[in-house]
């Protein structure tokens, strides 16, 4: 019985032992954090460009960015259909359910 626990114990720490070997070894490979991009190169962000999205050039959505979108744009449209609530024309809502 003594020999039984002492061949489980040895397993467990075998196990372990193996477990956080594997890690360390694992960790070796990642690029420490001295070799990431330094800040300047990093690209400005949507709101630093004064854009409502993080399109790369032009975004439809940006006002006088787009006639085709400023045509069709209607900003007292809620963006989501709820049951209730739901302020869109029946004809319009007949439009985008077909």
């Amino acid at each position: 019985m003594l020999l039984r626990r002492k061949a489980c114990a040895a397993l467990i720490f075998a196990i372990l032992f193996l477990m956080l070997a594997s890690q360390s070894i694992q960790r070796r490979h990642f690029l420490p954090l001295s070799l990431t991009l330094p800040v300047i190169a990093v690209t400005p962000t949507s709101r630093e460009r004064g854009r409502s999205c993080g399109c790369v050039e032009s975004c439809l959505s940006d006002l006088g960015g787009s006639n085709w979108f400023q045509q069709r744009y209607d900003p007292q449209q809620q963006p989501v259909l709820r049951s209730t609530n739901n302020l869109m024309d029946p004809t319009e809502l007949r439009w985008w359910l077909v």
